[in-house]
């Protein structure tokens, strides 16, 4: 089974953006994502309007996922897009980062902010292959949580993966942290793990072209996944990306 895999934080559509808030954007973060025609895509900082107008534009894909701040609609999401015309959804879910993960809107250890993990249990129309896809967003200022939201999603994959996994996000968390050391001991980093690698391995650079940023959006898998390609995507335009972040690519073999 050959997997196409996307991670992007999309920027919530922040009206101080100025020339970079979303009215301005839209088109071309949907037109970069319908480009890349992945099978599996995390995004992050969705918020409502934005999930609305990527779906009606991104033919073709259904998404699981609710909201931080209810479990509903209010916050932002981190959805996990699919081709609905391969895989069939099996079972979905969403906890949150805290020491309540099935509290709505609870904030775990030093947090700023609810932040949640979405997983999806798919099966691949044509093979019959079971796989678990999630996607999250740790916190960007509690060093703590990030660690223990780390901890937490290596102990929910154990109750919830009974086949090979897939985990996307933005993780706030640079590879000399203890959350990147604790989810890269025992999963594969894909960029760092692929055969080939292209492009920059700074996935958040702000929305300026520039040659400096930080690596914190990440691919995670299983071992059983071979990992032939992995890049990350400078697409800009006029000197700009479509988001702070650009996104994570890979191709996975299982």
């Amino acid at each position: 089974m050959h997997l196409k895999v996307m991670t992007y934080n999309i920027r919530f559509n922040n009206p101080h953006d100025g020339r970079n808030a979303w009215p301005y954007r839209k088109a071309k973060v949907a037109d970069l994502i319908t480009a890349v025609e992945a099978d599996i895509i995390g995004l992050q900082e969705v918020l409502q309007e934005q999930l609305e107008y990527l779906f009606h534009h991104l033919e073709g894909y259904q998404y699981v996922g609710v909201a931080r701040d209810d479990g509903k609609k209010a916050g932002e999401y981190a959805p996990i897009f699919f081709r609905k015309d391969r895989f069939d959804l099996l079972e979905s879910a969403t906890f949150w980062l805290s020491e309540t993960p099935e509290i709505a809107g609870s904030v775990g250890w030093d947090a700023s902010l609810p932040r949640i993990a979405s997983w999806a249990k798919l099966q691949d129309k044509t093979t019959g292959t079971n796989f678990l896809a999630m996607n999250t967003h740790f916190d960007h200022l509690g060093q703590e949580a990030r660690a223990a939201s780390a901890r937490l999603l290596l102990e929910r994959l154990k109750d919830l993966a009974d086949a090979d996994f897939i985990i996307t996000g933005d993780f706030n968390a640079e590879p000399p942290s203890e959350a990147y050391k604790t989810l890269s001991s025992s999963l594969q980093d894909a960029y760092l793990c692929a055969d080939t690698q292209t492009g920059s391995e700074l996935s958040c650079k702000g929305f300026a072209v520039a040659a400096t940023g930080v690596r914190i959006d990440y691919i995670f898998c299983s071992q059983g996944f071979k990992i032939p390609v992995a890049s990350t995507l400078d697409t800009s335009h006029d000197g700009y990306y479509p988001s702070d972040h650009v996104p994570v690519v890979a191709e996975l073999e299982l």
